[in-house]
């Protein structure tokens, strides 16, 4: 799995090695020869040579990883941690762990024969998860199309991150609700 160029700035979900997860962070530096980032927020759980799973969202979507927090820089109260990443890990099951996130979305536009469309509304949606192939969202039952491709806006932490995605599945909650099963896609066509 290659490296982002540059993970500075972008919120990471960090679970634990099954994916039960401990804590949300923000990259504050990101070494791309040694392959380690620095994660700063609530981590002062993230005990030396834990292994982690990291889910990190980037302008071009969602990045999956596994890392091992560098026992070398932890202080007492240090309210950052360098994490190694590595990929090493066979994966089982589902193609892409899914992160619950359960975060405020909007969305703001409809790609419609390669033509980007404004809603005259922006359209509230709840994202319930993310993974590295795609989301899940929340919003009223009826309103999209299998294959409908929408430009869905994140905001988690007071940052937004935005995402292209197709609708590849939709499952009824009840009369007026729906789950809606979304790919990431890296253009509208």
């Amino acid at each position: 799995m290659p490296i982002y160029e540059r993970f500075e700035g972008f919120p990471v979900i960090i679970s634990d090695i099954d994916g039960r997860p401990i804590t949300k962070a923000i990259i504050t530096a990101h070494d791309s020869t040694d392959q380690t980032i620095t994660v700063a927020g609530e981590v002062r759980a993230l005990e030396p040579d834990t292994r982690l799973q990291l889910l990190i969202i980037h302008s071009g979507g969602a990045s999956e990883y596994q890392g091992i927090v560098d026992s070398r820089l932890i202080g007492i109260g240090r309210r950052s941690r360098d994490i190694r990443l590595y990929n090493g890990r066979q994966r089982t099951g589902r193609a892409a762990t899914r992160h619950e996130i359960n975060a405020r979305g909007v969305i703001k536009s409809v790609v419609i024969a390669a033509i980007k469309r404004p809603l005259p509304i922006p359209l509230p949606v709840l994202v319930k998860n993310i993974s590295k192939t795609g989301l899940l969202i929340t919003s009223p039952a009826g309103h999209f199309n299998l294959g409908s491709v929408l430009e869905v806006i994140i905001n988690r932490d007071e940052m937004d991150a935005l995402f292209l995605c197709k609708v590849v599945r939709e499952m009824h909650i009840d009369e007026m609700t729906s789950n809606f099963g979304c790919s990431f896609v890296s253009h509208p066509a």
